[in-house]
């Protein structure tokens, strides 16, 4: 089952989003899984009124960030870590750069538009490579606190 994650991105700030994924029969036994090895995780960001797709997350490299758009559009950055999450840290960590929301960054036309567009849609997928395997894990709605500042 997907949780829903809200939170608040100040624009020129980098957001930090972690999570410790668990695994178990019922709510009452649930363990933290191992993701360091035979995992993979992708986030997309979602303009809120149009859905286009503005920004891709991943733990890896992918050939294609967008199938329906015709040829390849590969993305060798990788934004997200995936670890152990021995000690109750977090088994997914994935950086959400500031420069996105500043001029020249992929949200930025949005939020500086007429009107201002401050909340995007998001997921986040987690794909098991050796099963090929993947479920959604979490929903995301991003809203963004403009700034004076943009500080790059």
């Amino acid at each position: 089952m997907a949780v829903t994650i809200t939170p608040t991105w100040v624009q020129g700030q980098d957001l930090e989003v972690d999570l410790v994924y668990k695994e178990g029969p019922d709510a009452n036994s649930l363990t933290v899984i191992d993701l360091s090895t035979g995992y993979d995780v992708r986030m997309d960001i979602f303009e809120a009124t149009s859905l286009t797709r503005l920004y891709t997350f991943n733990s890896s490299a992918l050939t294609d960030v967008d199938p329906i758009t015709v040829g390849s559009q590969p993305d060798s950055v990788t934004e997200a870590v995936l670890s152990s999450g021995a000690g109750g840290t977090p088994n997914i960590a994935i950086s959400v750069s500031r420069n996105l929301t500043l001029p020249g960054g992929e949200l930025y036309s949005s939020i500086s538009g007429t009107p201002n567009k401050l909340t995007f849609l998001g997921d986040i997928f987690l794909r098991n490579t050796a099963a090929n395997k993947q479920w959604k894990i979490a929903s995301l709605t991003i809203t963004v606190e403009k700034s004076y500042t943009l500080w790059p």
